[in-house]
């Protein structure tokens, strides 16, 4: 027989006869035969789980010299039985002489998830932080915390240290090893490089594999996406893509690279023994940064007001009143980056808001009001209009689900006839000496850059 100060279970128990121990609530016997009290336990947490839970919690400290609940005797008092306690959670109901703290009731009333439901909550939690660009931070959020408790008061939020050092590498190296196996059944595909530097001057390169998934349709995923400090030699870069595509086991299934037109980038593909593609979208961007250059002043005049009205917070909301007055949809201005052509197209929407955008300027009698010249709002119109073919072409072959690549000799095609006929009309219109040089060195660059499609095999 197992002694009775060797378990607190006992404190809810009295020994009986044959191996027995009788409930002090219901007077049941449960057997402990070979010394088990698991009996005990299971009958506690099946029979009395409100008095065990509240008893245990709130006897610890009056317990703590080695007190058995005989010795406390006013902690519990046992309501007295009533004609009407038929019902078994009432007969075993307690009194209790001291209050119960909020968490331990709450403990009771509200049961935690299974384990296996957190984890599928935890998982969902980190993806929606992936996914969505959702700071890690939003799991100390106290409206966060409110409005996940009002779904699931069972639920624990895991901790942000937590999130960051346990749940999203576990994410990780499960994708990762799920790509890993997809890609055992890929027998070709193509890659596409890109390099850019951060705002923290950290520079980063992708790279992205493009594949027929079993159902024939386009898929891609990222390969490998990291901070890279080394030298941007073709021989590092070589390495690197190498290195990149061995983990996936894809040495020999590579059908061709697609980069950017740095010489670096296009000697590091062809280290690696593989087929070069020149991005087209980047080719556009180079014959348009080549070609602007001849409406340079306009376009730097339209910065400075585009600057001007971004600066000031009393100039964009005059600005936005204006526009009102005048019955024209809110537009704000937008502002050029040197590094993407088609940032340039602020001169479409400073197009739009001229007239507003005049009013408001000679409104604040700033010296910027006079800066346009109407030669040079000639310029800002017919340079929209050119601007526009390159930006269509852009959105067009900057399609993630079709394949483009058969598009681009096409294309190419109807751009040079389109600007032999844009020259045209615009000579005839008696356009302004710069957009003429523009549309001469559009041509120009076109036909040049053309070539390197047109010897391509893959093209």
């Amino acid at each position: 027989m197992v002694r009775r100060n060797r378990s607190a279970i006992w404190n809810h128990f009295d020994k009986s006869e044959n191996l027995k121990a009788k409930c002090k609530y219901c007077s049941q016997n449960i057997s402990i035969a070979n010394g088990s009290l698991g009996n005990l336990s299971r009958h506690m947490k099946a029979k009395h789980p409100t008095l065990k839970t509240v008893a245990e919690r709130e006897i610890q400290g009056p317990l703590a010299d080695g007190q058995n609940l005989d010795n406390v005797p006013h902690l519990l008092e046992p309501q007295p039985a009533t004609s009407n306690m038929q019902d078994e959670r009432v007969n075993t109901a307690v009194h209790l002489k001291y209050p119960v703290s909020s968490s331990t009731l709450r403990e009771y009333f509200v049961r935690p998830v299974p384990s296996s439901k957190a984890k599928n909550l935890d998982l969902q939690l980190v993806r929606m932080i992936v996914k969505e660009y959702q700071p890690i931070s939003i799991v100390e959020d106290k409206e966060f915390k409110k409005f996940v408790n009002m779904l699931n008061p069972g639920y624990s939020l895991p901790t942000r240290k937590t999130i960051s050092q346990t749940l999203i590498p576990n994410l990780y190296l499960s994708e990762l090893e799920k790509l890993k196996n997809r890609m055992q059944y890929v027998s070709a595909a193509n890659l596409t490089v890109d390099s850019w530097t951060s705002i923290n001057n950290e520079n980063f390169i992708g790279v992205t594999v493009h594949f027929f998934s079993d159902d024939l349709n386009l898929s891609s995923a990222l390969l490998n996406c990291e901070c890279y400090g080394e030298r941007h030699t073709a021989e590092n870069l070589s390495k690197f893509l190498l290195d990149t595509v061995k983990e996936f086991n894809m040495e020999n299934k590579i059908a061709a690279c697609t980069t950017d037109n740095a010489p670096n980038m296009i000697a590091a593909v062809r280290r690696c023994q593989w087929r070069h593609l020149p991005c087209f979208a980047h080719t556009l961007n180079l014959v348009v940064q080549e070609a602007i250059k001849e409406i340079g002043q306009t376009i730097k005049k339209v910065k400075s007001i585009v600057e001007f009205f971004k600066r000031s917070l009393q100039a964009q909301s005059r600005l936005t009143h204006i526009q009102e007055q005048m019955s024209l949809p809110p537009r704000k201005l937008k502002q050029d980056v040197e590094t993407r052509w088609n940032s340039t197209y602020m001169l479409s929407r400073i197009m739009e808001v001229k007239e507003a955008v005049i009013s408001t300027l000679a409104i604040l009698e700033n010296d910027l009001s006079s800066s346009l010249s109407s030669h040079d709002w000639k310029i800002i119109q017919y340079g929209t209009q050119i601007l526009k073919l390159f930006q269509d072409v852009t959105n067009e072959i900057s399609a993630e689900k079709t394949v483009t690549l058969s598009k681009t000799l096409p294309i190419l095609k109807i751009m040079r006839r389109k600007l032999h006929s844009l020259y045209i009309f615009l000579r005839g219109e008696s356009a302004p000496i710069e957009i003429m040089r523009m549309m001469e060195k559009l041509s120009e660059q076109i036909l040049k850059r053309s070539r390197s499609y047109e010897d391509n095999e893959l093209a």
